[in-house]
């Protein structure tokens, strides 16, 4: 099943893209500092900004769904429950990615070549981006390090209905962490 990799890189392409822009983008014109004088917390902008994120990717993920069932006549088994928790907490993994490339990319222009270049090498170190069997030896670690190949293992148990056992502790820790 390949949902799950597509589902991981639109996460990381929302986090990379639409929301490292977007807070860039409103830090820029200064909405930041507008709405900082409201009594409206920090915590929530970050929450609305992430959730989204989240809509956007849960979307994405309808639309693929439907996709396959318009050319294949059925819906892949999965489970709804376990998926969606899987997109939540490996969505916002990567989305706090996004976070941490907009806090220090302070203008516009230069952060959509961070996020283009962030976005590749997270994409292309993860295992759906370089075969783990076929990778160099020097590349394993560096994905193992990538929060891109613990979303994907994430998101299949999710999706393979084992998000609530033993073999998702490791990726779990790993995205929390």
């Amino acid at each position: 099943e390949y949902i799950p990799e597509i589902v991981a890189t639109l996460a990381v392409i929302v986090s990379m893209f639409v929301l490292t822009g977007n807070l860039v983008v409103n830090r820029e014109l200064g909405f930041f500092k507008r709405i900082l004088a409201t009594p409206v917390s920090s915590n929530l902008i970050a929450a609305s900004t992430a959730t989204r994120g989240l809509i956007v990717v849960a979307v994405a993920t309808i639309e693929i769904l439907l996709v396959c069932l318009l050319f294949t006549g059925q819906v892949p088994a999965f489970d709804p429950l376990g998926f969606a928790i899987a997109v939540m907490v490996s969505g916002g993994t990567l989305f706090t990615v996004g976070f941490c490339i907009a806090a220090f990319v302070r203008r516009a222009q230069p952060m959509f070549v961070v996020a283009n270049i962030g976005a590749q090498v997270l994409i292309f170190t993860s295992p759906f981006g370089l075969d783990w069997l076929n990778a160099p030896a020097a590349i394993r670690p560096v994905q193992m390090l990538n929060p891109v190949t613990h979303a994907v293992n994430l998101l299949s148990l999710g999706w393979d209905g084992e998000l609530f056992s033993l073999a998702s502790l490791m990726p779990l820790a790993a995205l929390l962490c």
